[in-house]
């Protein structure tokens, strides 16, 4: 038997069964898969291919045009994915907009064919942090898309976006100063990695860190809670203060260190007394 339509390509399984796409009326993929071939043939069949193909993840063509089933249908102009591929982490929430990567793949499908400049800029801001196979985003928070130390730690001036938020939302900065100088404001207190010559290499091009860090070895330390009995301060707090100490204070540099380092956790840290 010779179905009318398919939901996939020559009946190719589709990549996500188990998404149930917008609009779809609580249907997941795979149940497509047994409804669609109720579908009549031509434009109806077309559309229903067109719609919920690509958030489906059914397969495309090697030369980047689906062929969904029945006969040849072009995708989308606009897809999350810059291939065309189905974004991996569909549940993945932006942490500003609240919405998820299914329903931007969902709404990026209803971008105008000749609206270029929206695709590309919607495009830049989900498609890294989503997953697409193959995108190289302008920044990232930590050296080589490192995990940050402290994911859970919300830095200050940060909005109240936690550090693994960021590790979403930094991608979308634009490459060169404006990377820099985020990546060396938050890139520390979210505990980014260092090189093993001491010098942060933050994610895209190489930038040094602040001259001042509460750990001596530029690590931030692990008891970020900790609160000075006398200062009334937090390890957090005096760590994102001191790095805006200025690069020829080393004595207040050194003396903050001492007063600090050892207490609030930090690596291989000798106090000059212990109770």
């Amino acid at each position: 038997v010779v179905p009318s339509c398919t939901l996939c390509a020559n009946d190719a399984n589709p990549l996500n069964p188990d998404f149930e796409p917008q609009y779809g009326g609580g249907l997941t993929c795979n149940d497509m898969v047994i409804t669609v071939p109720n579908t009549e043939a031509g434009e109806a069949c077309e559309a229903t291919q067109s719609f919920f193909g690509p958030d489906c993840g059914c397969p495309r063509d090697t030369d980047g045009a689906s062929d969904f089933g029945i006969g040849t249908f072009e995708p989308p102009s606009c897809t999350l994915c810059p291939g065309g591929q189905s974004p991996p982490y569909l549940d993945l929430v932006h942490p500003i907009d609240g919405i998820t990567c299914a329903e931007m793949a969902d709404f990026m499908t209803s971008i105008d064919d000749d609206n270029e400049v929206a695709c590309a800029a919607t495009q830049a801001k989900y498609a890294y942090s989503c997953g697409c196979p193959d995108v190289v985003p302008s920044c990232t928070l930590c050296a080589n898309d490192a995990n940050p130390l402290n994911p859970d730690f919300e830095p200050q001036y940060g909005g109240g976006l936690t550090c693994n938020d960021m590790v979403i939302t930094v991608p979308n900065t634009e490459a060169g100063e404006a990377c820099e100088a985020t990546q060396s404001f938050f890139g520390p207190d979210c505990g980014c990695p260092r090189d093993t010559d001491g010098a942060s290499d933050f994610g895209i091009g190489t930038f040094e860190p602040p001259s001042c860090t509460l750990c001596p070895g530029g690590q931030s330390p692990p008891y970020l809670d900790l609160v000075h009995p006398i200062d009334g301060i937090t390890c957090a707090e005096m760590a994102d203060f001191m790095t805006s100490i200025d690069d020829d204070n080393e004595v207040a540099c050194a003396a903050t260190q001492a007063k600090y380092a050892y207490s609030c956790g930090c690596p291989d840290v000798v106090p000059s007394c212990t109770l």
